[in-house]
C-alpha cells in the first residue's frame, strides 16, 4: 500500500511560507540598519569673516573616519553667533537650512554647499494692493551648524567660525552738543554709535573724529580709535582718545589752529576688514572765540541768607536772592554767568533743561580788574505746577 503524499506536501508549503518570511525579515532588517565607525567627524569652514548683503556665501564641510560602505547626510543651517545657538531651521525662512546627501564609498569627503541671502524683510503691497511680508534676516554676526548623521541618528556636530553679514549704522547715532570755547582750549566732545546688528567680537571698527574749520574740506586735527566690542553700541568721548604708546600715557586731543570762527567735529566708522565705510555723523557748529583769560578763574556762591523760603501762594510771592562771586579774572574780557535752579542730588536735575520760567538765567559783564566780581540773582518762586480750566473751558497746565 503506498503511503499517502499529503501530509509530506502540506509539510514543504509551511516550511517554503517560513522560509520566505524569513528571508524578507532579513532583507529589511539589511536595508534599515548601517555600520558606523563611531569616530565620524566634521569640521565646517567659511572663507571670509564679513560678506555684503545680497550675495552668496560658499562653505565647506569636510567630513572624515567615514565607513565607506554606509551612506550619510549632512543636516546645515544659519545661526546667529552665541556659541552656536538660534539657529534658524527651526523657522520657515527658506534657504536658511537645508540637508545634502554625501553617498558612500568615501573614507574622507569635502561638501561644498551655498548659502543665498534671502535679504531683509519687509512688508509690501502685492499685486492685489494688500500687504504682504517678505521674510528675511536682520545683519548680525552668524555662523553656519551642520550635522552628520546616518538615517536620521546624529553622529557629529560642528559650528564655522563666526562672520558678520552686513551692518550699517543708525540714524541715533550722534554726536553730543559742543559747546563755544576759547582760543586756549582743545575741543571736548563725547557721543554714541549705535549700529543694526550684534558684533559679537568678529570685526574691527575704526572710529575717527576730525575737527573742521567751517567751509574748510581738510581737517585741522583728528584722532581714531579701534572698536571690537559685543553688543550694538559704541560710546565715545575725549576720554578715550589715549596714546598708549607713551610712558605716561597722553591724551589724544582735537586742538583747534584758528583763534576764532566756526568749527564742527565729524566722526566716520570704518569696517576694518574691507576699509566699508558704515556710516558718519557730525556735530553742531560751535565758535572758537578769539578771547583773553587767565585760565584760573574760580566762581563761588555767597552763604545764603536762609536754608528756608516760604512758597509763593496766592496772595503772595516768594523771591530767593543769591550772589555768586568771581575772581582771577583777566582785565577788560567780557565774561558770562548762567545759572539754573537745580534739585540738590550733588547739583543734578537741573530746571534749565525745561521750560519752567525763570528757573535758570544769565548776567553779562566786562571785568575791570583782577580782582573779585560779584554779581546777585534774583530767583522768583512760579508756585506749584496744577492742572486749571481757562477762560474758555479748556484744561491747561
Amino acid at each position: 500500500m503506498t503511503p499517502s503524499r499529503k501530509p509530506l506536501a502540506l509539510f514543504l508549503t509551511i516550511l517554503l511560507a517560513l522560509s520566505t518570511v524569513a528571508l524578507s525579515s532579513s532583507t529589511n532588517a539589511e536595508e534599515t540598519s548601517a555600520r558606523v565607525t563611531n569616530n565620524e567627524e566634521i569640521v565646517v569652514s567659511v572663507n571670509d569673516i564679513y560678506y555684503d548683503r545680497g550675495g552668496d556665501i560658499t562653505f565647506t564641510v569636510t567630513s572624515t573616519n567615514l565607513d565607506p560602505a554606509t551612506e550619510y547626510a549632512i543636516d546645515w543651517a544659519l545661526c546667529n553667533w552665541r556659541n552656536g545657538y538660534s539657529c534658524y531651521s527651526p523657522y520657515t525662512i527658506s534657504g536658511t537650512y537645508g540637508t545634502i546627501d554625501i553617498g558612500s564609498g568615501n573614507i574622507i569627503t569635502v561638501s561644498t554647499i551655498t548659502f543665498t541671502d534671502p535679504g531683509l524683510s519687509y512688508d509690501y503691497l502685492d499685486a492685489n494692493g494688500n500687504w504682504a511680508y517678505h521674510e528675511g534676516i536682520g545683519n548680525n554676526s552668524l555662523t553656519f551648524k551642520a550635522e552628520l548623521n546616518v538615517q536620521g541618528v546624529p553622529l557629529d556636530t560642528n559650528v564655522s567660525e563666526p562672520f558678520v553679514l552686513g551692518g550699517e549704522m543708525r540714524d541715533n547715532s550722534r554726536i553730543l552738543q559742543i559747546s563755544n570755547i576759547l582760543k586756549t582750549m582743545d575741543v571736548v566732545f563725547e557721543g554714541d554709535i549705535y549700529m543694526d546688528h550684534q558684533n559679537e567680537y568678529v570685526l574691527d571698527y575704526t572710529l575717527t573724529c576730525e575737527l573742521f574749520e567751517s567751509g574748510a574740506t581738510s581737517p585741522v586735527d583728528s584722532v581714531s580709535r579701534v572698536y571690537n566690542v559685543s553688543g550694538s553700541s559704541s560710546g565715545f568721548s575725549d576720554s578715550v582718545f589715549w596714546d598708549y604708546t607713551t610712558t605716561p600715557h597722553t591724551q589724544h586731543k582735537l586742538t583747534p589752529t584758528a583763534s576764532s570762527g566756526d568749527h564742527y567735529v565729524q566722526c566716520t566708522y570704518a569696517r576694518d576688514v574691507d576699509n566699508g565705510i558704515v556710516g558718519t555723523v557730525t556735530s553742531n557748529v560751535f565758535q572758537v572765540i578769539d578771547a583773553d583769560t587767565t585760565g584760573n578763574e574760580e566762581l563761588a556762591f555767597q552763604a545764603m541768607s536762609s536754608l528756608y523760603y516760604p512758597r509763593t501762594d496766592g496772595t503772595s510771592s516768594s523771591t530767593i536772592s543769591f550772589v555768586v562771586d568771581v575772581e582771577n579774572l583777566y582785565t577788560g574780557t567780557e565774561y558770562t554767568i548762567d545759572w539754573a535752579l537745580c534739585n540738590w542730588r550733588n547739583g543734578y536735575s537741573c530746571y534749565s533743561t525745561y521750560t519752567t520760567t525763570g528757573t535758570s538765567g544769565s548776567a553779562t559783564f566786562t571785568a575791570t580788574s583782577s580782582g573779585t566780581h560779584s554779581e546777585t540773582f534774583t530767583f522768583t518762586d512760579p508756585g506749584l505746577s496744577y492742572d486749571y480750566l481757562d477762560a474758555n473751558g479748556n484744561w491747561a497746565y
